[in-house]
């Protein structure tokens, strides 16, 4: 201190004018250290609110600017109360902007005990909330303030097929605080002018210790980087969230993974299977693994990806990549790997389709049948009926002051026999049809499902409903003034279906389930027992040795049947081949393994169809005989 006391009385003496700039130069400062305090105390009191004996607080979350998926929005929620509960209701927006289109309010509602502290986690789905604020009811009663929001993730005005992404929408990568994701090279065209691969980094402002355990706030991102040293720090909840986002078709690139952890450093046991797997975020790491010495990947020049530079492994629907490399080390080969991986995790919801391209490929019903001939002839009795006769009769009777209650009553005894007529014509109808593939993990007990769903009603309904592990999005109807509620399940209301209009959706979900097929090895045959809780069409089941065998026919729930073998017939399918079901034209891709299902299949798995299967969900309630075409792929694990 006496050291810069001396220095400044120096510099005084040397130059006033000097002295007079470091004088306003420190007044500045110290006014600006004070107006921060002051925004910093300001910006706090925003964030915590106090509504009676409820305080809700706003926490930080994973980054914006996803053009598909969801979103989440956390929320502290604490109760001061001694021995009253609250019941509380988060509405989103408390004041709508300009405009219809996207959702026109989003709200949840939970019970906060007394005394306790809990976080709320909402997910908005792909479309834009137009507004801003959120408004808080408390045991019904809606409070006089709001909490102060602001539309933070826009996703675009709606196109008609409710899709946002194209094939030049930039991929949007989630990246760790340690990532230096900016390292990332940009590989560009033989111009050198822009890049082959256009992608938008978005850096986690939390620590990943903070990161969502919930795998739907990852399900918008087309890819997560992160190091090696960071997945292994992660939570076991968060760990096991971000496996999931990958097991339902996202990717997820690990650098700087130490050499000895790569798997073509690992010498196979006799099972094929290494004899030491390393483990990523406390799971072992899957296999196998693409990444081969003689090269796993060939561009369309030709060039090789090394084995030691980038190695992936496919992960349920996803995909694993990982180098023990740098993100700047990385050539134009393995970027244009990565893009890949990307582009197929965006893929379904990167398909830009209407409304009548879906209903051509999965019709949810084939006819309309509006009564065109009948309504005529109403409206043309009617027109006679109110303007010539009535006039005519009312003048003979010198009564046309009577006019003014015929015409409207007349009016109105029209209208009633139109909804009569239509309704006699087509009757109530409630109709639902999915087509889907489920990825049925045996001995991990889980399963992937995503499906394309068409719903027909003839007259209102209270909506659709869906579990809350179930992302949505909307490949076309509605009138996009759409209303969503979550209470233990996501009720769409409002705007999701509108009478006489299909409207098709794409669903995503990721479940703990426990259905599994009962295999008995035989030598030339095999028992199974249908425990998937459905009746099959078929079933195909492939052996450790890629042996295939087929039923005669029919297996209905908790049946046991014989398959024989099918001579000349082998499961010769690569591990892509379920990513590029994913990542492809999705009916197309259905068909073929509908087709031939022993070219999809790979060794120890299986597939089957069933018409109604129990991983695709009957959205509406009104529904007696849904349509659910559903393809099954397990995987059995570990077979003879």
């Amino acid at each position: 201190m006496n050291l810069s006391r001396s220095l400044r009385r120096r510099l005084d003496r040397r130059c006033p004018q000097d002295a007079l700039a470091s004088a306003a130069a420190r007044l500045v400062l110290w006014v600006g250290i004070i107006l921060g305090c002051l925004g910093c105390t300001v910006a706090v009191a925003e964030e915590v609110r106090q509504f009676g004996e409820i305080t809700l607080q706003r926490l930080p979350g994973l980054p914006e600017g996803k053009t598909h998926g969801s979103h989440e929005y956390v929320f502290r929620l604490s109760n001061s109360s001694l021995q009253q509960p609250h019941e509380v209701i988060l509405r989103l927006p408390a004041t709508q902007g300009g405009g219809n289109y996207g959702l026109a309010s989003f709200e949840t509602q939970v019970r906060v005990a007394p005394q306790a502290t809990m976080e709320v986690s909402l997910l908005q789905p792909e479309l834009p909330i137009n507004g801003q604020d959120i408004a808080v009811v408390v045991d019904g009663d809606l409070q006089d303030t709001v909490y102060p929001w602001n539309n933070e993730h826009p996703l675009g005005r709606m196109t008609v097929g409710g899709m946002h992404s194209t094939s030049r929408t930039p991929m949007r990568l989630l990246v760790g605080r340690r990532s230096n994701a900016a390292d990332l090279p940009d590989p560009a065209d033989d111009g050198g002018t822009s890049p082959l691969i256009p992608f938008q980094v978005l850096e986690a402002s939390v620590p990943i210790a903070q990161w969502s355990e919930r795998w739907l706030a990852y399900s918008g991102y087309d890819g997560i980087v992160l190091s090696w040293q960071e997945m292994n720090a992660a939570p076991p909840g968060v760990a096991a969230a971000l496996w999931r986002y990958v097991e339902a078709g996202g990717n997820l690139l690990l650098f700087e993974v130490p050499a000895l952890n790569l798997p073509t450093t690992r010498l196979p046991s006799s099972n094929g299977l290494p004899s030491e797997r390393p483990k990523i975020g406390g799971r072992s790491l899957p296999f196998p693994v693409t990444s081969r010495q003689d090269g796993p990947w060939v561009d369309a020049d030709g060039n090789r990806l090394p084995a030691d530079e980038l190695a992936w492994s496919y992960v349920g629907l996803g995909e694993l990549l990982w180098t023990s490399q740098q993100l700047a080390a990385l050539s134009t080969t393995a970027m244009e790997r990565l893009g890949q991986a990307w582009t197929s995790s965006r893929a379904p919801w990167a398909m830009a389709r209407n409304i009548a391209q879906v209903h051509r490929q999965m019709p949810v019903i084939e006819t309309i049948n509006v009564p065109l001939r009948s309504l005529f002839l109403l409206v043309l009795v009617f027109s006679l009926l109110v303007a010539p006769i009535n006039l005519w009769w009312l003048s003979r009777r010198r009564r046309r002051i009577w006019l003014l209650w015929t015409v409207p009553a007349m009016s109105l005894l029209a209208c009633v026999l139109v909804v009569v007529v239509a309704l006699v014509g087509e009757g109530f109808q409630y109709k639902g049809r999915s087509l889907g593939l489920t990825l049925l993990d045996q001995s991990q007990q889980w399963a992937t499902t995503l499906a394309w769903s068409g719903y027909y009603a003839s007259t209102g309904t209270d909506g659709l409903r869906f579990s809350l592990d179930t992302e949505v999005a909307v490949l076309g109807g509605g009138d996009n003034r759409r209303r969503l509620r979550v209470d233990g399940e996501q009720r769409l209301t409002q705007g999701w279906l509108v009478p006489r209009l299909p409207t098709y959706l794409l669903e995503r979900r990721h479940q703990k389930r426990r259905e599994r097929l009962e295999v008995t090895w035989g030598d030339d045959s095999i028992w199974v027992v249908n425990g998937l809780g459905a009746d099959l069409e078929w079933l195909v089941v492939a052996d450790a040795s890629g042996r295939t065998y087929r039923s005669q026919g029919p297996l209905a729930a908790g049946a046991k049947a014989e398959l024989p073998q099918r001579m000349g017939q082998t499961a010769g399918a690569t591990p892509e081949v379920l990513r590029g079901v994913f990542g492809g034209d999705f009916p197309r891709q259905l068909r073929h393994l509908w087709e031939a299902p022993e070219a999809a299949l790979q060794p120890s798995t299986y597939l089957a169809l069933s018409r109604r299967s129990p991983f695709l969900e009957v959205a509406l309630a009104q529904i007696e005989t849904p349509r659910h075409d559903g393809l099954i792929y397990g995987l059995l694990g570990e077979t003879p």
